[in-house]
């Protein structure tokens, strides 16, 4: 369903307190911005099952917040760690969490509107094909 390349999984989150692998316990409460790679695909539709094997850090916050929108970005995985990486000096974002193997010091954001701005312009400034999904795809135009 969901195209090859990076995305970004926008999530809302009740308030909650979980222990998230090697990161410890963490408190979530509100929306956010989760940066991924679908290299293989069918990883945005696991991400959007719930009961699933926790295997990455996101499966914590798909397990108790809901996906409300997915954008997504054509290009390479190593686009998914430059996003993280970009976003992460504009935006707040919780250390670690979903940057194991990457370079980035977090893959997961507090979202804003301008976060959704600043993924569109990288997408335009890399070439790449940026495309909404969701709930909140007709305030994106």
């Amino acid at each position: 369903m969901f195209p090859r390349g990076i995305y970004v999984l926008v999530l809302k989150v009740p308030r909650v307190t979980l222990k998230v692998g090697s990161l410890g316990e963490l408190e979530f409460e509100g929306w956010y911005a989760y940066v991924g790679s679908n290299q293989g695909g069918g990883r945005i539709e696991r991400h959007l099952r719930k009961g699933k094997k926790k295997k990455w850090h996101i499966d914590y916050l798909t397990e108790v917040g809901e996906v409300m929108m997915v954008l997504t970005l054509s290009g390479g995985k190593f686009f998914e760690e430059e996003l993280a990486s970009h976003l992460a000096r504009k935006f707040e974002f919780v250390r670690g969490f979903g940057s194991s193997d990457s370079s980035a010091p977090g893959h997961l954001f507090r979202f804003s509107e301008e976060i959704i701005e600043e993924i569109k312009n990288f997408a335009a400034k890399k070439e790449v094909e940026f495309s909404p999904w969701g709930g909140l795809q007709g305030r994106l135009s």
